[in-house]
């Protein structure tokens, strides 16, 4: 549906969108000193794959550090290279660093179903691999790795704290689209139901009217008065979890408590985005989908939140999504300006700020992609363009040791052209990352056949 766009392009913007870009901004500060510094500061890294030690990711303890969350960011969707980095670090933190737990740019209720799996579970592999990424709905090799690692490292006797899997993301997107929604409602309705069938019974004739009609598609049919309806029901369901949490866990466990009252709070998130969506598409004069992408990246940041809490004070948290969700600071020029007139939309990073230190976000970028994935030519005087100077085809580079005052320092927190997507975009890189991880070419990801 058109309606829906705004939705395709809060899960990376990169499918089957055509490429836009303008000529390289004007530079205002000389770039040399940047690139002479970068030069002398990159650290090399000689793999993205997994199963390659981990003497070259050593430098990367200290730019870590004691950080509870480490955030990795992807210049775009369906590149093999940043998954398989991604797996790579995963791998690193958890066996060299001590992290207690991997949260993905997933559905929370899909993340539920990989954890069961990695603990043991019977689930069939593909669809677990599917569901690490729920917008794509081919199951990727990539993904399929990562779970098979962590079922592994879950099932050796000597560790000594099994690792979790969380999806940060709202539940049932598929394709573009918020297809299978329902399920953030049906997971808590059916745990009222095992634990109190007359209760249950009352809060599924409340909300049964509405569960083939909660997804993106579908609610826009909904009338005014019915979408009340249904906020108001979603408002008693999440307020029950958190009256009667004492006597629920009492009667169940504090895992299954906690999985079904999230999965009503992320209920309750959806309606928020759907109602967001809705109030623009009814009206010509908002054309601007601000609004319903930051319901989702506010989301997604509580949800991030819930994850530190259940993980405790040892715990140590690893998130990978996309640049524009981990990025630390708004976007100074949109790559999408017809959808984002408007600009300056809150980022899920913008919320996790608030935690100071204790966070890490490593962006990522790359200078160019096999022409099956349609990116724009190398703008040599963007951020990528510039790192391609330094001359190795792989490395990270820690921003915050850069110079506090003169010329790296100025040109690091103006706003420079970058990679998103299909696209480029403009945002100051000292604000919006710790870190970034540069490749020189991607590829991209391999469907399981």
């Amino acid at each position: 549906m058109k309606s829906l766009l705004a939705i395709v392009l809060s899960w990376g913007l990169a499918c089957g969108l055509a490429p836009r870009y303008g000529a390289a901004l004007a530079q205002e500060i000389s770039s040399e000193p940047f690139v002479a510094w970068a030069k002398g500061h990159a650290m090399a890294v000689t793999t993205v794959e997994p199963g390659h030690g981990f003497t070259d990711l050593q430098p990367l303890k200290t730019t870590i550090g004691q950080a509870q969350l480490v955030a990795l960011g992807e210049s775009a969707h369906g590149v093999h290279e940043f998954l398989a980095f991604r797996n790579r670090l995963a791998e690193f933190l958890v066996q060299e660093m001590g992290f207690t737990a991997i949260a993905v740019e997933t559905g929370f209720y899909e993340g539920v179903q990989v954890d069961d799996y990695i603990a043991g579970g019977t689930a069939e592999k593909t669809k677990v691999a599917q569901d690490v990424f729920e917008w794509d709905p081919a199951a990727l090799e990539e993904n399929l790795q990562l779970v098979e690692w962590m079922r592994l490292y879950n099932a050796t006797a000597s560790v000594a704290r099994k690792i979790r899997f969380y999806g940060i993301d709202l539940t049932g997107g598929q394709s573009g689209e918020f297809k299978e929604s329902r399920k953030a409602l049906d997971a808590p309705l059916a745990y009222i139901e095992r634990l109190d069938p007359s209760l249950g019974q009352e809060f599924r004739q409340q909300l049964e009217p509405f569960l083939a009609k909660f997804s993106s598609s579908s609610y826009p049919t909904l009338a005014p008065a019915e979408r009340n309806s249904l906020t108001a029901a979603i408002a008693d369901l999440v307020s029950l979890f958190e009256r009667r949490r004492i006597e629920f866990v009492a009667a169940t466990s504090e895992s299954d408590y906690q999985r079904a009252y999230r999965n009503a709070v992320v209920a309750r998130e959806l309606d928020a985005l759907f109602r967001a969506h809705a109030n623009h598409a009814g009206n010509v004069k908002l054309k601007d989908s601000r609004d319903p992408l930051m319901v989702r990246d506010a989301g997604m940041a509580d949800n991030v939140r819930w994850v530190l809490e259940r993980e405790g004070p040892q715990g140590r948290v690893f998130v990978f999504a996309h640049n524009m969700h981990v990025m630390k600071s708004p976007v100074l020029k949109e790559p999408y300006p017809e959808f984002l007139p408007e600009g300056g939309r809150t980022s899920m990073g913008q919320y996790l700020r608030s935690f100071g230190d204790a966070v890490v976000v490593l962006g990522f970028s790359f200078q160019r992609g096999e022409e099956a994935l349609k990116f724009p030519p190398l703008d040599a005087t963007s951020v990528d363009g510039l790192l391609a100077q330094v001359g190795l085809p792989l490395f990270a580079l820690d921003l915050r040791t850069a110079p506090k005052v003169g010329p790296v320092a100025d040109w690091l927190s103006k706003g420079k052209r970058i990679r998103m997507n299909d696209r480029y975009g403009e945002l100051a890189p000292i604000d919006a990352f710790d870190a970034l991880v540069f490749v020189e070419r991607v590829s991209g990801v391999h469907p399981i056949h």
